[in-house]
């Protein structure tokens, strides 16, 4: 566990992404689409006081991984990320599943998520940090569940914002200071039945409306707020109007970053007032093989100590065609990179923040910045 207390990290369109970023190269109709896309700064880098916060969707430790794990070891579908999560000042992954060896299925669901506690400890001894309870299945085994899912982060030093015996503990942020900086990190959950939702006498998850009033209620008395949501549709390459006007409140009410999930594979980011959101990182370590499933995303969240604000945030593409390849988690570069780079930029561009985003010089990471990018021309070819 990481201390905290003054604590210190393929197709038509693919080519012509890259061609872009690099060379500036061929002709379009649009001369929106002729503009060269930049290159981040080489190298990218971290300055002493910089903050980095690291955020993955949806994890389980059950069906594929559960098989994994139980074969080759608890640490192996994660041992080729360990270096990006343990490096990073504080790293959360969204659990979407119960955490307990009892309880009582919730007779209404088409699908119930259990983990068992000695395969999801892995969490903590790969540097996870923050588990995001806030979603759709944190209530899949009831009351007993959701208690021990709570007692199982406890026990593993491990912090649990998102949910909680009653609407209080659910909606009430988790306070983190790094680097002198007071941080709340807030979880919010729109899917699911009734059950699934925290009251003033019952355990549950908080819901997004709750959460507007607790982050506009914390906001003003933490130095930065990052806002986990769990929304949209699932297998939908874009965020809703409703979730776009959700993002926007929020961001007016104080959050400086929303990370979203529940969709299953990634959307692209918008940057409203200068703040980062980030409407679905798809899933990260999910047990299931759905064939709808694609590759997901990592972000990492650079902040300026100084500036209390994200400086940058920086995307990677990680492996989620677990169908094809197995749930060993790895990285993705060379053409796996770039056909997801290529999806998330439209989805990007069709969201307004064409103009944020860069690429690192070797293509492994998507920059996403605040303020627009100052884009150089480059020379003509005679």
């Amino acid at each position: 566990m990481k201390s905290y207390i003054g604590f210190r990290w393929a197709g038509l369109w693919s080519a012509l992404l890259l061609c872009g970023a690099l060379l500036s190269c061929g002709s379009s109709q649009n001369e929106y689409d002729k503009e060269p896309l930049p290159v981040a700064p080489s190298p990218v880098g971290l300055d002493e006081n910089d903050i980095t916060l690291v955020f993955a969707g949806d994890t389980n430790f059950i069906w594929g991984v559960e098989d994994l794990q139980k074969t080759r070891g608890m640490i192996y579908p994660l041992e080729e990320v360990m270096q990006m999560l343990e490096s990073a000042d504080l790293t959360s992954v969204n659990v979407e599943t119960a955490i307990t060896t009892r309880g009582t299925p919730i007779n209404e669901k088409n699908y119930v998520f259990n983990s068992n506690p000695l395969l999801a400890a892995v969490l903590a001894d790969v540097g996870v940090d923050m588990m995001i309870l806030g979603n759709n299945h944190s209530m899949d085994m009831g009351d007993e569940g959701i208690l021990d899912t709570l007692q199982f982060a406890r026990r593993n030093g491990i912090f649990a914002p998102g949910a909680g015996r009653n609407l209080q503990e659910a909606s009430a942020p988790a306070i983190v200071e790094i680097k002198g900086l007071k941080i709340g990190f807030f979880s919010g959950n729109e899917i699911g039945p009734d059950s699934n939702f925290a009251s003033s006498n019952r355990s549950g998850t908080a819901s997004i409306s709750v959460l507007q009033s607790s982050v506009r209620n914390w906001c003003g008395r933490l130095d930065m707020c990052i806002v986990n949501l769990h929304w949209g549709m699932e297998y939908s390459p874009h965020p809703m109007q409703s979730q776009r006007s959700t993002a926007e409140a929020l961001i007016k009410s104080g959050a400086d970053a929303i990370i979203g999930h529940h969709p299953h594979i990634p959307q692209g980011v918008e940057i409203i007032q200068g703040k980062p959101v980030f409407y679905s990182v798809g899933n990260f370590l999910f047990g299931s093989v759905n064939f709808k499933q694609n590759h997901n995303l990592i972000v990492r969240l650079v902040i300026d100590k100084e500036k209390k604000q994200v400086k940058r945030s920086e995307v990677y593409a990680v492996h989620g065609i677990y169908r094809e390849n197995g749930h060993r988690l790895r990285l993705l570069s060379g053409a796996d990179a770039h056909a997801v780079w290529e999806e998330i930029f439209v989805q990007s561009r069709a969201l307004g923040s064409r103009s944020n985003i860069a690429f690192s010089p070797d293509m492994k990471s998507m920059v996403v910045f605040p303020q627009p990018v100052e884009r150089k021309e480059t020379p003509s070819e005679p």
